[in-house]
């Protein structure tokens, strides 16, 4: 005997979806920084179940979830398709950004959609990939296919966490995060040649958490010189998802025997120079094992041209970078426009008048009132940590 479907209304609907693209949001996480070149992208299929009896509303159960695999293959709905073991005829796909059309290292995500008998797909991201973009939707809605994209503020996380991908399609260049901790004074401590401390060990590892999710982790030799950092993400069991090394470095003082250079052979390790730099250490340094890129220096000839390292950093599919070069570094990717994302994390110490003022006299206070960037703020613990991400483009 069977019963009538159980009509959901639109709200119904709205607030089933957007429970499973948060579902799909945190799955794509799972693939940051380690899906390069391709973005991390999380997926969940849907199949709708009828009650047994007339009484029963109709329910809703998941088949299938997926996200970008290591070296971007498969993507999230290749990867989702496999995992509901051919459950799909009729089902609703829920991804974060429009899946692909064309051709590339995998086959075409839209041609599996069609295949697999899915009828409804809600998308969270438009992918602005001219090899994508409108030609997703219309190639699926032609197959017959329900498609539609999620407005709000789960977009907006959506598109944020395909920054990388975004601005390399966009601007040619990678997503810059920088990082900071200061002091309840707002102030940076000064190095001593080995790392200082002024955030507990929770926040540390949540500074962790930002390693995992890059592609790459850079920092000045300034900071090599008074910090002697590993550079690597020390969550336990995670160490080989740390991201590569890459110090800026004009003429190539930084020493052999620091950490970096010491485990340049486990843990890549890309040095910036200047075309000046002494090619005797360039020599030294290679058989040590690490890899030296000469690029252009600034205007003032005294930096490197961080606009051609972006460029250099995206020929070797590098998308997400985050920034830890301390105040100096961050000023300057401030100042150069590329600055995409500010994390600070605040302890509960001050610093003293010794420490360092970052991103000018205006410090901390100064990005708060910043039309170009929007502050929210959590806490980590007894951490204070604000976000300030770029809205101007």
């Amino acid at each position: 005997m069977s019963f009538p479907k159980a009509s959901m209304t639109d709200s119904d609907q709205n607030s089933r979806d957007q429970r499973y693209l948060r579902l799909a949001l945190k799955l794509a996480r799972r693939g940051l920084g380690n899906s390069g070149p391709n973005p991390s992208v999380g997926a969940v299929i849907v199949q709708e179940r009828q009650g047994r009896t007339s009484a029963q509303m109709t329910g809703s159960e998941i088949v299938g979830v997926g996200w970008t695999q290591p070296g971007g293959r498969p993507h999230a709905e290749a990867a989702a398709l496999v995992n509901a073991a051919g459950d799909t005829n009729g089902a609703t796909l829920y991804v974060t950004l429009d899946p692909c059309t064309h051709q590339g290292r995998s086959p075409p995500c839209s041609n599996a959609i069609i295949e697999a008998g899915i009828a409804r797909v809600v998308s969270l991201g438009f992918d602005p990939n001219p090899e994508v973009a409108v030609q997703s939707q219309q190639q699926i809605e032609a197959a017959g296919i329900i498609f539609s994209r999620m407005q709000g503020p789960l977009r907006k996380e959506a598109e944020w966490s395909v920054q990388g991908h975004i601005q390399a399609v966009q601007n040619k260049r990678p997503f810059f995060q920088l990082k900071l901790a200061v002091g309840k004074d707002g102030r940076v401590p000064r190095g001593t040649g080995k790392p200082v401390w002024i955030t507990p060990q929770l926040a540390r590892a949540h500074g962790h958490l930002m390693r995992l999710e890059a592609d790459a982790i850079l920092v000045g030799r300034r900071t090599v010189q008074d910090d002697d950092p590993n550079l690597t993400c020390r969550l336990p069991g995670l160490e080989n998802r740390s991201p590569i090394r890459v110090v800026l470095d004009s003429q190539l003082r930084i020493s052999e025997n620091s950490s970096l250079v010491k485990t340049a052979s486990r843990h890549p390790l890309w040095i910036f120079c200047s075309a000046a730099a002494p090619v005797e250490r360039e020599r030294i340094l290679r058989e040590k094992g690490a890899d030296i890129v000469r690029v252009a220096q600034n205007k003032t000839g005294e930096g490197l041209d961080l606009n051609d390292i972006a460029g250099h950093l995206l020929t070797r599919d590098v998308r997400r970078v985050l920034v830890e070069g301390g105040p100096l570094v961050a000023e300057t990717f401030c100042k150069a426009g590329l600055a995409d994302e500010i994390v600070i994390y605040q302890g509960q110490q001050r610093v003293g008048a010794e420490g360092i003022i970052p991103f000018g006299s205006g410090g901390v206070i100064g990005l708060t009132q910043s039309p170009r960037f929007q502050m929210t703020e959590q806490h980590i613990g007894e951490t204070l940590l604000r976000r300030f991400r770029r809205v101007d483009g």
